[in-house]
């Protein structure tokens, strides 16, 4: 008999959470909820400068007041460097890292301006310096992780194939004592036994590198679901630096958990807003339904 289905949801602690990752947290818990699996909690707080504990704690609280329970301790990636450093040491003796000492300046000077590539490769051309610091960077060594040939099936956007004209050859996985989230990422879940990711679509070009992790490391992939990220009335992408509207200002402002939920819900495709709990979404919810889906929200709906 099949094990129950596992899901997480993965929020960075770097300010109050935003609509836009409550509308990620419920669609998650849904499909985990749905097929009567568990879900898991796990914040990502490795960037000490950005990650504050207050904003953690803040997460917990806008989690409780959507409804949303989890079914473990909520996992601390700021606990596990020795788990991650394992990782790493794995692929150092695979020779699937090389040393990079490419500044973040050398990095962009080396970008087309029409790649878009937010994540750049090492320019090939650098060499030891006093003035600049080592990284440590992911490079593909195996014929059966070729790059034309990476793609997976995602449950929610289709077949998903690499874009080799804006992918980078290679990822950072080690930088400034700090460990990469692609790294992060793997490792964990597959410690967690995580067997399902829902996410935002803004993420789908992270899975080919995690994808190339998890072959390199051995581990098996959960299965993905990117969904249609939610944007405000001018159709722009909701997100912290653009002071995306917070649960915490609803809060503020006396609107309700279900109120919220029901909001959420009604962007999510699933009844007309009214006040909900998560578990009466159960039903209703139906990841065929969010293919086609473009969630936006206007303060009027407010």
């Amino acid at each position: 008999m099949p094990s129950s289905p596992i899901g997480r949801f993965a929020p960075s602690p770097t300010g109050p959470m935003h609509l836009g990752n409550a509308f990620v947290a419920l669609l998650s818990w849904l499909w985990a909820k749905s097929q009567q699996g568990r879900w898991l909690l796990r914040i990502e707080d490795l960037d000490g400068q950005r990650c504050k504990p207050e904003y953690t704690n803040l997460l917990l609280e806008d989690l409780r007041f959507l409804g949303l329970s989890w079914d473990e301790e909520p996992l601390l990636q700021s606990q596990r460097h020795n788990l991650y450093a394992q990782a790493l040491s794995r692929l150092q003796t695979q020779g699937h890292c090389f040393e990079c000492h490419c500044s973040r300046k050398d990095m962009a000077l080396s970008l087309a301006p029409h790649t878009g590539e937010s994540s750049p490769s090492c320019t090939g051309h650098c060499s030891p310096s006093p003035h600049k610091k080592t990284s440590l960077r992911f490079r593909c060594t195996s014929t059966e992780m070729r790059l034309d040939k990476l793609h997976f099936e995602d449950a929610v956007l289709g077949t998903q194939h690499l874009n080799l004209h804006t992918y980078p050859p290679n990822f950072v996985l080690y930088r400034d004592g700090q460990y990469s989230y692609q790294l992060a990422v793997v490792v964990d879940d597959a410690a967690q036994g995580v067997t399902q990711v829902l996410r935002g679509a803004d993420l789908a070009d992270s899975t080919f590198r995690q994808m190339q992790l998890q072959q390199a490391l051995g581990l098996a992939a959960p299965t993905y679901a990117h969904v249609p990220c939610l944007e405000d009335s001018r159709g722009q992408r909701l997100a912290k630096r653009g002071g995306a509207l917070s649960v915490q200002s609803l809060r503020a402002r006396g609107m309700t958990g279900p109120q919220l939920v029901g909001l959420l819900a009604k962007l999510a495709g699933m009844g007309e807003g009214l006040p909900s709990s998560p578990q009466n979404l159960l039903p209703h919810f139906c990841l065929e339904h969010l293919k086609t889906l473009r969630p936006r929200l206007d303060e009027s709906m407010l």
